[in-house]
């Protein structure tokens, strides 16, 4: 599932990759699913290649490509109008706290 990078696009690069391995991972991209590889996977990938030449998958789990977006369209309106409501509240809030310490402060004077 690698736009960037397909597959057939390293034929052209291994004449100049000596003792590379490619390894095909299912439904994943060129490196932004590596953080969906469980950190024992990933590194049981880079250390038994550096240690025995072979990147072994075994610790690899196959998962499915999720095409639906991490937040539905409902819950970010939520956030976003929270945002537009909160934030001015937020500001005027601490603008009239500062005013009446100002006040406070000159009335002491």
């Amino acid at each position: 599932m690698d736009f960037s990078t397909p597959p057939t696009a390293l034929d052209e690069a291994t004449p100049y990759w000596h003792n590379a391995q490619f390894l095909l991972l299912p439904e994943f991209s060129h490196t932004g699913d590596v953080s969906n590889l469980k950190p024992e996977a990933f590194e049981r990938l880079v250390t038994s290649y550096y240690v025995a030449g072979d990147a072994g998958d075994s610790l690899f789990v196959y998962q499915p490509l999720r095409f639906g977006p991490g937040m539905s369209l409902v819950t970010l309106a939520k956030v976003l109008v929270a945002a537009v409501v909160v934030v001015p509240l937020l500001l005027a809030g601490g603008a009239v706290w500062i005013m009446r310490r100002v006040r406070r402060l000159a009335s002491r004077s």
